[in-house]
């Protein structure tokens, strides 16, 4: 089904890399069906996303995609999704969405968020590895600490299967 949207403001993204690989087909082999035991949240996210985009509701949205990630977040961990969901909300973005079978976090916000308040935030709690170049920032790293650092994770011990 298509969901009719109403307009959309322009946005800013910042997308939070983790470090490691992450296997899909083997994530989803072992998850398996412990994600149907979420049914109901899941559900309940995604009606309120699907309300949220019929109205033009961005922080309906945000708040949907949170929802989200805290189910995810009991299948297949970020580390330090809360202090970033912190950080987002505190500076006023719309939310957080995190890749279902990956590593990625987004911050999702209006295109009026200086987006750098939020990088200077996280820098100072330790959640990213910023380079710097004669004192200018060169590149910025999300620094997960998976319990798999740099390797693919080990979901049996994960999900205490």
């Amino acid at each position: 089904m298509i969901l009719p949207l109403a307009p959309v403001p322009s946005l800013k993204v910042i997308v939070l890399e983790g470090k490691g690989t992450i296997d899909t087909l083997d994530y989803h082999r072992i998850v398996g069906n412990a994600i149907y035991s979420y049914s109901k949240d899941w559900e309940e996210a995604y009606s309120g996303m699907e309300m949220s985009i019929k109205k033009g509701d961005w922080y309906g949205v945000g708040n949907s995609s949170i929802k989200s990630a805290l189910i995810q977040q009991i299948l297949l961990p970020k580390p330090y999704l809360d202090e970033i969901i912190d950080c987002a909300l505190s500076a006023g973005a719309y939310g957080v969405n995190v890749a279902h079978s990956g590593t990625a976090v987004g911050i999702f916000m209006s295109e009026e968020i200086d987006e750098m308040s939020i990088i200077n935030r996280l820098d100072k709690l330790g959640i990213l590895e910023i380079e710097y170049n004669n004192g200018t920032k060169k590149s910025i790293e999300f620094n997960p600490v998976y319990p798999f650092k740099e390797e693919i994770i080990d979901y049996t011990k994960l999900l205490n299967i």
